[in-house]
């Protein structure tokens, strides 16, 4: 039995069951590879060292310390454009109002402070979850907008308007599309991701989809699942949620995946890998662009469906660790043999 580790973040190929001795695992989660897990004992290491040198600094540097504090605290009485510590501004929401179709809404902003500064203004969502249902996130930026500068006392008021069918989450499992959940919605504006300074809450009374028959405005076409698991049950497996992609690298034969880096942990293994880039000429034109000379990649790009479906059982006959394999792999995991954490505490104590 073959199995072949399909990791992308793009559509997924229809991969159709030519070969009943092949089975297929999507995975879509990022694990840590043994190497990063060194690079994580490693800097808890060094952390720990500088943390010692540092209780040994506060110890015999006190009076120093006093005076740095001093001076510090005499320069946050003179704060000017850099304020960003929120006890300097208020922040304040109005009422939301709504047509079904737009939330609408204000936030003023008043620097309380002593100095001139601005201020970033950010409109944050955090939709209501069922454990167990739709994924979401808990804090989805929606809209930010700048103040201009704002002197002692003086007040900004900025007008937000919000499309409702920003709040839908996409249900993948189910309806296969966006879908915006019946329940109460927290619209707030943030310092950043994890504080909020105020918010107000609006209430979907019933599930809305966007599926085939109500596009979402702001997609050019719709948006749904383009792969049905259900149709290859046997020959597909959705991994997508296991916890530990390590655990998928060791049971499969071969990988294939777009622009992720999962090939720099797989490529421990020297077992095949396929780049399947579709997007290509516009990923590295208009999107993000590369930074690894793609002649450098340890496998085969692919571009259309087709030439995956060929590729795949000419890489699993062919021997995948050839020169180019070789080198990428002295060049990028040399040093991934476990022993590497080993190697920095020693190195550490040496310099001790």
């Amino acid at each position: 039995m073959t199995t072949v580790l399909l990791h992308t973040g793009q559509t997924a190929p229809i991969l159709e069951p030519r070969q009943p001795e092949m089975r297929v695992v999507r995975g879509g989660k990022h694990g840590l590879n043994r190497a990063r897990q060194f690079a994580a004992v490693a800097l808890h290491v060094i952390a720990a060292a500088l943390l010692l040198g540092l209780i040994f600094s506060v110890v015999h540097s006190q009076a120093r310390i006093t005076e740095l504090n001093g001076q510090i605290n005499d320069t946050r009485t003179g704060l000017t454009a850099a304020q960003s510590e929120y006890d300097y501004l208020s922040t304040k929401m109005s009422d939301i109002t709504s047509d079904g179709s737009s939330l609408k809404f204000s936030v003023t902003v008043t620097n309380t402070g002593s100095a001139a500064g601005k201020d970033v203004v950010e409109i944050y969502n955090d939709p209501p979850y069922t454990n167990g249902g739709i994924e979401k996130a808990s804090a989805n930026l929606l809209d930010f907008a700048k103040t201009s500068e704002l002197a002692p006392g003086e007040s900004e008021t900025i007008d937000f308007t919000i499309p409702v069918e920003d709040l839908a989450s996409y249900d993948y499992k189910n309806n296969g599309c966006y879908v915006l959940e019946a329940g109460d919605y927290i619209i707030s504006t943030n310092s950043d991701s994890h504080n909020v300074l105020d918010s107000k809450t609006y209430t979907v009374a019933s599930d809305i989809v966007y599926n085939e028959s109500n596009k979402r405005e702001s997609d050019e076409v719709v948006a749904t699942n383009q792969f049905d698991f259900a149709a290859y049950e046997g020959f597909v497996w959705d991994v997508s949620q296991y916890p530990d992609i390590n655990e998928l690298y060791v049971v499969s034969d071969l990988l294939i995946t777009d622009y992720s880096s999962v090939f720099f942990d797989y490529a421990n293994l020297k077992r095949p890998i396929l780049f399947y880039m579709y997007d290509l000429a516009a990923y590295r034109d208009d999107i993000r662009g590369f930074y690894l000379d793609l002649k450098e990649l340890p496998g085969p790009i692919v571009e259309t469906e087709e030439a995956l479906i060929q590729a795949i059982p000419q890489a699993l006959e062919q021997d995948a660790y050839d020169e180019k394999y070789q080198r990428f792999h002295a060049r990028f995991n040399a040093l991934d043999d476990g022993h590497a954490s080993e190697r920095v505490v020693k190195r550490l104590l040496e310099t001790k």
